[in-house]
């Protein structure tokens, strides 16, 4: 397993439930990637939201210039510097990300907008609540190390 030290968050800046997973996977392949960039997806499907799985985590990613090793990129469908982050895919995407954190031991420091990185983007969007996201990761972290750690379906 190749080492792994940070999560990326994206969004995919379309409107959800515009497109598919599967159109963001052929407009990525059609650049000529190996499969979608990201690693994981927060996506509408129907009236809900729902995780879906991209790249392999043990393959380098394609979500974030210079930076995809070493990361695991995720992008959550919709522009959120148009619109807040809906509240059930923020619920998605924070029982995603608890996962992917305890699993590669990423501390939620290291978990990052696309933005963030030294590259001229909006990414994951201007309403998207990073530090809110980092907050409750580190607010999970500490009821885990009480004893009082949470199942994935109670994220």
């Amino acid at each position: 397993m190749r080492p792994i030290h940070t999560l990326v968050v994206h969004h995919t800046a379309s409107k959800a439930d515009a497109h598919t997973w599967a159109d963001i996977c052929a407009w990525h392949t059609a650049k000529g990637w190996d499969g979608v960039g990201y690693h994981f997806g927060i996506v509408k499907d129907g009236p809900g939201w729902t995780e879906v799985e991209g790249r392999p985590v043990e393959k380098v990613g394609a979500h974030a210039k210079g930076h995809n090793n070493g990361t695991i990129g995720i992008a959550v469908e919709g522009n959120y510097s148009e619109t807040h982050l809906p509240r059930e895919a923020y619920r998605i995407l924070l029982r995603a990300c608890w996962r992917i954190t305890r699993q590669f031991k990423i501390p939620p420091e290291n978990v990052v907008g696309h933005r963030e990185l030294p590259y001229a983007t909006e990414c994951p969007g201007l309403l998207f609540p990073l530090e809110r996201l980092r907050g409750d990761l580190r607010d999970m972290q500490r009821l885990a190390a009480l004893g009082k750690d949470l199942a994935e379906d109670d994220a």
